[in-house]
């Protein structure tokens, strides 16, 4: 196997995992009791595992820039949905949002150039 493929396999693991934990994070965290916060979490964790899974199944980069466009909403996301004022959730959502988009784009990225190479 070669370093790029099993770089973008770590890549595809390290995102599905992320997406699970943005899944729980609202109880792992202490913020289920901010309506919008945690319903945004959890909405948006199953996004990311699903395309993080369909990513490892079908070998291709276009998941992953799938998954960067949900990470662009996490990180606007305590803005648009007003929980500013709820520091943990905020800082949970920006968090997962900057750390698992630069995943994901690095990873689909690879992925794209090694097709195209």
């Amino acid at each position: 196997m070669a370093d790029t493929e099993r770089l973008r396999q770590w890549q595809d693991k390290t995102v599905l995992v992320l997406g699970i934990l943005l899944s729980v994070s609202p109880w792992l965290l202490g913020f289920s009791s901010v309506e919008a916060a945690a319903l945004n979490a959890w909405v948006l964790g199953a996004y990311i595992t699903l395309w993080a899974l369909i990513g490892l199944v079908v070998h291709a980069y276009w998941p992953m820039f799938l998954i960067t466009f949900g990470c662009a909403w996490l990180v606007l996301s305590q803005k648009i949905l007003a929980f500013t004022d709820h520091r943990i959730a905020m800082v949970a959502v920006i968090v997962f949002g900057v750390v698992t988009g630069f995943i994901a784009m690095w990873g689909a990225v690879a992925q794209a150039s090694r097709e195209n190479a």
